[in-house]
């Protein structure tokens, strides 16, 4: 990530109590080893991604981060995710290139973020839909899918479900082909998938890119549907004690 305004002035807030990320090229990322360590924890839900210090930003495993004489990593947080912690649970301040030493606002942010990605808001719309649903949302990078959902008990047990964003007033729907593509993957690594559905019609999706888009996100209508995998007993009529 090339030097900014931004990544200086992250220098300068280590003494505020909560992690700082700068918001650069499209990426969120946390940079001090404090604020990394206290966003990932395990026990805490282990937000974002660990990924590599030298701006490559290559995944890094939890193992290999641990072990003994590893590089510092840095945190990636996806778009959704950082602004959720900003802004709703106030545990996170991010800086633009432009915002002062407080960090930034969540109408600049969302601004921001919306300038970066199209699918923005109505990913954040089905994130909220989610946690209010009592999952745990996390980053499904790894698994080539939006989100990973764990239980909201906590405890150090697997994502149970992968969850795909379907923004439908900007993206076509998925083909045949890919959405099995994510449900063989979903069924390998042992998890369900779950299709969200954003409704939003041309008028509300030009009004999400506004600074008060936050609240007409969650408003927007977000239906969830559970695709279950291919089943050979299934398919043939037949009963399986494993489904």
């Amino acid at each position: 990530v090339p030097a900014s305004s931004s990544s200086r002035s992250f220098d300068n807030m280590a003494g505020l109590s909560a992690p700082v990320a700068a918001f650069e090229g499209g990426q969120v990322v946390v940079r001090r080893q404090e604020h990394v360590r206290a966003l990932n924890r395990w026990e805490h839900g282990a937000h974002g991604e660990l990924v590599t210090s030298d701006g490559a930003f290559t995944p890094v495993s939890h193992r290999a981060a641990a072990a003994e004489g590893a590089d510092p990593c840095w945190l990636q947080l996806g778009l959704t995710e950082a602004y959720h912690l900003a802004f709703v649970q106030n545990r996170l301040r991010i800086l633009l290139a432009a915002s002062a030493g407080d960090g930034a606002t969540a109408g600049d942010c969302w601004v921001a973020f919306c300038q970066s990605s199209a699918r923005f808001p109505h990913e954040y719309a089905a994130y909220q839909r989610l946690i209010s649903d009592g999952w745990r949302v996390r980053s499904g990078l790894s698994f080539g899918a939006d989100f990973a959902l764990y239980s909201a008990v906590g405890g150090r047990e697997h994502a149970s479900h992968l969850a795909l964003v379907q923004a439908a007033a900007i993206e076509a729907p998925l083909t045949w082909r890919a959405l099995q593509s994510h449900v063989r993957l979903s069924h390998q690594v042992n998890k369900r998938l779950v299709l969200c559905h954003v409704g939003a019609d041309d008028t509300q999706s030009a009004a999400l890119n506004g600074s008060g888009g936050a609240e007409l996100a969650t408003a927007l209508s977000v239906a969830l549907l559970t695709v279950n995998g291919w089943s050979p007993a299934r398919a043939h009529g037949e009963e399986s004690a494993l489904e």
